[in-house]
């Protein structure tokens, strides 16, 4: 269980046990900003090089906004790291329409879309062709 290990390295352990336990990529995240280089050094350990990593990636780095409409400092650093070594990002946008996001359909979209697009203006500014996906879980507030 990766909450066994210290807090300051419990995602990159969360990593190591699931590349330990699974051939298929894997979604994962950093919980520090300080993390993700040991991450991407234990991914590119399961690769014969950075050229192979970005071929061929092991994980997908979960990115989630802040609704309505910002993104933390340790967010879009990952968002940086990742394409710079042009591992994959997935945007995970999660308005909550009547909560954290307009009552209304299209508002709820217009929120989710927005903050996707920044999410993908932060990526490819980064490193143009970066790969991204663009991924969400909106609901709605009962």
């Amino acid at each position: 269980v990766y909450q066994d290990v210290p807090k300051n390295a419990q995602d990159w352990h969360r990593l190591y046990l699931a590349l330990s336990n699974c051939y298929k990529p894997i979604v994962t995240g950093t919980f520090r900003k300080e993390s993700f280089s040991i991450m991407r050094e234990i991914l590119l350990a399961c690769r014969t090089s950075e050229d192979d990593l970005a071929r061929k990636p092991l994980a997908i780095f979960d990115a989630c906004p802040s609704p309505p409409l910002k993104w933390s400092d340790l967010t879009t650093q990952s968002l940086i790291d990742a394409a710079k070594s042009m591992i994959p990002s997935e945007f995970v946008s999660m308005p909550l329409a009547g909560a954290s996001a307009p009552i209304t359909l299209i508002g709820s979209i217009t929120q989710h879309c927005a903050e996707c697009l920044a999410g993908v203006v932060i990526v490819q500014l980064a490193k143009q062709g970066a790969p991204l996906i663009w991924g969400g879980s909106p609901a709605v507030f009962e």
